[in-house]
């Protein structure tokens, strides 16, 4: 799986509602956090540096990750 590049915005496509994200720096350390509401969640990161973040979805039994580089 390649890493989505970004400038500011990451859009959740299609994961269920109620489900948890987390925002981490490539350290580790959670940044955000919130639960998702709609079919196309937005998370915002431009108030976060250029780098490279790991977003993790948590659903009712699986845990996705995925690799962001804000540019």
């Amino acid at each position: 799986m390649s890493p989505t590049l970004t400038k500011d915005f990451v859009n959740i496509l299609k994961a269920p509602k109620k489900s948890n994200f987390n925002i981490y720096d490539f350290s580790g350390k959670k940044l955000q956090s919130g639960t998702i509401n709609s079919d196309k969640e937005v998370l915002n990161l431009s108030n976060y540096i250029k780098g490279i973040y790991i977003i993790e979805i948590k659903t009712g039994k699986d845990t996705i990750t995925k690799k962001v580089i804000k540019e």
